[in-house]
């Protein structure tokens, strides 16, 4: 991986042009206590691979060390931490940040080091050298991170996180069902009417198939194929986490739009298979469907 869109006077590795060898490896462990524990504070481990000899060697030398720059725009957070030792925690109070938080990862001076070289600097360099590099100067620029507070990671699993079904009480006389991406939470607006039905027939396990199937379906292929590369709005953050995070998306992207069908149905749990499973017994005993329903209570 490359750190994008560098521009120096002088060699910095990550940017291609100007050194050779990839990106050192991070090693990223986030610690976020349960929701519960409110007093306690989010805790991020990094640990860096770095191989470059020659800034290494400036890092012992005590004229260059490990810089965590972490913002948050929501509460304008900025802080930036040195650290010596390639492996640091970063600990914040949950009350210090809401929403996205970014951690972008280097390496600068801390001393003027007045004949900087590296043996790593490509051709177009080696003829400019010796650099000189002020304090503050990055000598390499490394993966950046994100983490979003607002998230909470042990309930991504459920709908409910990031998905509410509404009366459409702003254009009560629309007669179809529309979603509203526009909102922290995916909307779907049912019509008074079915909004009354959806609410009578909610604890149905037999109904509740059906929905996943049609409006819920169709509201989730919505929204993954509306989502931005910004990930502004919440439930976009949180459907990409989920889709990333989770075994049962292996080797599919949202940014791929010929894996939208799969991923909602991985969400939803199959749910045309449980559909027409369902269909079948209604099929079967059509003449007295409530027994579908307490037949799957009984499994319950």
């Amino acid at each position: 991986m490359r750190a994008a869109d560098l521009n120096f006077p002088y060699p910095v590795l990550g940017d291609a042009n100007a050194m050779t060898g990839d990106l050192p490896e991070v090693a990223y462990t986030p610690d976020i206590p349960p929701k519960e524990m409110i007093t306690v504070p989010y805790r991020w481990t990094f640990e860096i691979n770095l191989k470059n000899a020659d800034i290494l060697k400036l890092i012992e030398e005590g004229k260059a060390k490990y810089m965590c720059e972490v913002s948050c725009s929501a509460t304008l957070l900025r802080e930036c931490k040195l650290f010596s030792e390639p492996k640091f925690t970063i600990e914040i109070d949950r009350k210090d940040v809401n929403k996205r938080v970014e951690f972008s990862l280097c390496v600068v001076a801390v001393e003027h080091i007045p004949d900087y070289n590296n043996s790593a600097v490509t051709e177009d360099y080696k003829e400019l050298a010796p650099f000189d590099i002020d304090v503050g100067s990055p000598l390499a620029v490394l993966k950046s991170y994100r983490w979003d507070a607002d998230l909470c990671y042990e309930d991504l699993t459920s709908l409910r996180s990031i998905l509410q079904i509404l009366e459409n009480t702003v254009n009560p006389n629309e007669e179809y069902v529309t979603v509203n991406l526009d909102h922290a939470y995916i909307q779907i607006l049912l019509p008074p009417q079915q909004y009354k039905l959806f609410i009578e027939k909610s604890q149905s396990p037999a109904f509740s198939e059906i929905i996943k199937s049609s409006i819920v379906m169709y509201a989730l292929q919505s929204a993954l194929n509306a989502m931005s590369p910004q990930l502004e709005l919440r439930w976009e953050r949180a459907l990409d986490t989920y889709i990333k995070h989770d075994s049962k998306f292996e080797g599919l992207l949202w940014e791929n739009k010929g894996d939208i069908p799969a991923i909602a149905a991985r969400m939803l749990g199959n749910p045309f298979k449980n559909l027409s499973e369902t269909l079948s017994k209604l099929t079967v005993r059509d003449d007295n469907p409530q027994d579908i329903d307490d037949e799957a209570d009984d499994q319950e």
